[in-house]
């Protein structure tokens, strides 16, 4: 009579529910109701005893916590977020004198798509750096994952007693790398520098050290650490050398010095993309291990560094690149979620 599928249990319309009571009344029995309604017996029997009992075939109230934010106080929740990305929810609670909870706030703001993020940094990109970083990616994406396994990434790094941590950002979803919702990281007091280097067989040797490099002191760490690394992981080679444009690292110098050890350096290399570069999602691992053991001098950061850097093994890292490069070309250029 109604056409519902055979076994179906979703919830019974006003129409349904009526039918079952007028049928009843007419001396069907449940059995009856419920084949020809296609439904279960058993909900024939509780809409027959809730018409007798109320007279009604509503659905009765349901238990469950009321709905703590009217419809003022969430739209105030979401201009104030909006307007403030940066805003949490405590902050929020105390702006706009909430007697919610901040957890509150916090659903409600997940509820209209506002999640919390850690505000990313990024160098916003000319038309020339895309066009490299294009260019990169065309040229390297059909290489495969053995062959980029025979290539060394690496990077200098920074660490800063009394870092404030991460910042976090309420933004709509896909819109963390906006400008509005990123900033830039200042400076803090108490550096200490670290060079190191990655391979899809491991971690290479790192290096601490202090002040600024030139291209002298950096063949010096090329010389003790990176080689290094190549003999020990790649005996026979080949040996594929990855850095940035930084001047010190391009000077005729090291270039010759590379090429001296047996090392081809990937000398096209796009500017600004720390997104292409595996040893990144390294720091970042290494910098949260650091900053959980919050050191209180530079002995104890420098220490802290050389402890968690031997502890961390992510050489699948290195295993990425061709996915990578398949989502620059896929994004026109601009930065990549990795």
């Amino acid at each position: 009579m109604f056409g519902r599928p055979t076994g179906c249990i979703d919830q019974l319309t006003r129409v349904e529910r009526a039918a079952i009571v007028t049928l009843h009344g007419i001396g069907w029995t449940g059995r009856d109701i419920a084949h020809e309604l296609r439904c279960d017996e058993d909900a024939v029997t509780r809409w027959v005893h809730r018409w007798q009992e109320t007279r009604s075939l509503g659905d009765a109230e349901r238990s469950g916590r009321p709905h703590l934010v009217d419809e003022e106080t969430s739209l105030a929740i979401d201009d104030y977020s909006c307007a403030h990305p940066t805003a949490v929810p405590k902050e929020i609670k105390g702006v706009l004198h909430l007697i919610v909870s901040a957890r509150t706030i916090r659903r409600e703001l997940n509820s209209v798509g506002l999640l919390s993020h850690v505000q990313r940094e990024e160098h916003e990109l000319t038309e020339f750096d895309i066009a490299r970083r294009l260019a990169f990616a065309h040229k390297y994406k059909d290489k495969s994952e053995d062959w980029w396994a025979h290539v060394f990434f690496s990077d200098e790094t920074h660490f800063y007693l009394g870092h404030a941590g991460r910042v976090y950002v309420q933004c709509p979803v896909g819109a963390s790398r906006k400008p509005e919702y990123m900033h830039a990281q200042p400076q803090l007091k108490g550096k200490v520098s670290l060079w190191g280097c990655i391979c899809a067989e491991g971690l290479g040797h790192a290096e601490l050290y202090a002040g600024d490099l030139d291209s002298t002191r950096y063949r010096d760490i090329l010389r003790h650490s990176l080689i290094k690394s190549m003999r020990a992981f790649y005996p026979d080679g080949p040996w594929l050398f990855q850095q940035d444009n930084v001047r010190f690292h391009t000077t005729p110098e090291t270039i010759d010095f590379l090429h001296g050890k047996g090392a081809t350096h990937l000398d096209e290399w796009p500017p600004w993309s720390p997104d292409l570069n595996p040893i990144e999602n390294l720091w970042n691992v290494l910098k949260a291990r650091v900053s959980a053991r919050y050191p209180q001098s530079l002995e104890e950061l420098e220490a802290a560094i050389r402890e968690e850097h031997a502890a961390i093994d992510l050489p699948f890292l290195c295993r990425s690149m061709p996915r990578r490069l398949q989502l620059v070309i896929d994004y026109e250029g601009h930065t990549i979620p990795y």
